[in-house]
């Protein structure tokens, strides 16, 4: 049996699909102005991963993603009171290591945090030291990535180090952004596939 392939749409009668090892150990862009279809895009790669049994954590900075456990076995970390789990609460270390061996998919919802720079940060630097350890494929999805590692400002050190060197880890990362000038040339540079939609 070969490799697993995730659809991702179709133009016409022809199948436009990906490597899931290489997606998930990979760098990717995902680049596209507001209503382009980027969260759908995305979206659509979260269902796929998880029809495929594959192991992701999304940073979902909108509270968009949550629906997805209406269909799929995943955990929601969240301030929202049907939420899995406290994500200020949560022993960050604990949940990494756990989704990483069990690979489980987790929707990060840092859309009610006061501090989410600083819990995302920790989240980073917890996926990073769990795949350091476990060395098990397992892929960060990071939306409005330009928040978290911005051209004119500091990026997340943690985003920093992950884009460079979490690929031997087995930690893959995805990065969305409607502004690719705003998102920083250093870690944009790391992402040797793109999907672009609208500029």
């Amino acid at each position: 049996m070969g490799e697993p392939q995730l659809l991702l749409g179709r133009v016409g009668d022809q199948e436009f699909r990906v490597s899931a090892q290489q997606l998930v150990t990979g760098r990717t862009a995902v680049i596209g102005q507001s209503g382009s279809g980027k969260s759908w895009t995305i979206g659509v790669i979260c269902e796929q991963l998880c029809k495929a049994g594959i192991g992701f954590c999304i940073v979902d900075t909108e509270g968009e993603y949550f629906s997805l456990k209406e269909k799929f076995q995943l955990l929601w970390a969240g301030k929202d009171p049907s939420a899995d789990v406290d994500i200020e609460e949560v022993d960050l270390q604990e949940l990494a290591v756990t989704a990483v061996r069990e690979n489980i998919p987790v929707v990060f919802d840092t859309s009610e945090v006061l501090d989410e720079k600083k819990l995302v940060a920790d989240l980073f630097g917890a996926l990073y030291s769990a795949e350091s350890e476990l060395r098990t494929p397992y892929l960060l999805i990071v939306e409005e990535a330009d928040k978290f590692a911005p051209q004119r400002g500091k990026p997340i050190e943690e985003l920093w180090e992950i884009s460079r060197r979490g690929r031997k880890r087995g930690l893959g990362l995805l990065l969305a952004t409607q502004r690719p000038a705003f998102l920083s040339k250093d870690i944009l540079s790391q992402c040797d596939s793109q999907l672009i939609g609208k500029l």
